[in-house]
């Protein structure tokens, strides 16, 4: 990581969420979807949701139409605690959160760590009617090798590779 200190902010980030890890190979693209301003109200964020999830998810011509113009049911749009979510299996989750910066590299202009700060969520006791903490603040990051998502192959091992020597056996051949 380069030695200044990364500026951080909130946003909004968006990623994809799944119960298995075989679907989320099936996306063949990072987690995180998209980061947007933090300034979006919830209203432009399920506006914004269904246009993110049709682009993105693999869907042929008839899936897309199919999602941008029918009539939808309540749960592919939802709220959940204190995210906004989209879809299915997997699904898009949209959350605020907090100290978002980028981690570069300098040996490759491929790979980034996108670190963020999930906030504590709270709940309302239903005896008490005391706040509680249902989950802790939590740091979080996903790093991506972009050239093996996008490419399929990893530059900076080819690079790696092209530095070895080589060593060349000579064959020996029989008496001419």
């Amino acid at each position: 990581m380069h030695n200044r200190k990364p500026k951080t902010r909130n946003a909004w980030l968006i990623t994809w969420e799944s119960s298995r890890d075989d679907y989320m190979r099936d996306l063949n693209r990072p987690r995180v979807a998209a980061i947007l301003k933090p300034q979006y109200d919830s209203r432009r964020i399920k506006r914004i949701l269904p246009v993110i999830y049709t682009s993105e998810k693999a869907l042929t011509f008839s899936e897309k139409i199919a999602r941008s113009f029918s009539r939808r049911s309540p749960s592919w749009l939802r709220d959940e605690e204190a995210s906004i979510c989209c879809g299915g299996n997997p699904w898009l989750r949209a959350r605020l959160v907090k100290d978002l910066y980028v981690q570069t590299y300098r040996e490759t202009d491929y790979r980034e760590t996108l670190h963020w700060t999930e906030p504590a969520f709270c709940r309302e006791d239903p005896e008490t009617y005391q706040l509680m903490e249902v989950y802790p603040e939590r740091q979080c990051s996903e790093d991506v090798h972009f050239d093996t998502v996008w490419y399929g192959r990893s530059f900076l091992e080819e690079a790696k590779k092209a530095l070895v020597p080589q060593t060349v056996k000579r064959v020996r051949g029989g008496g001419r």
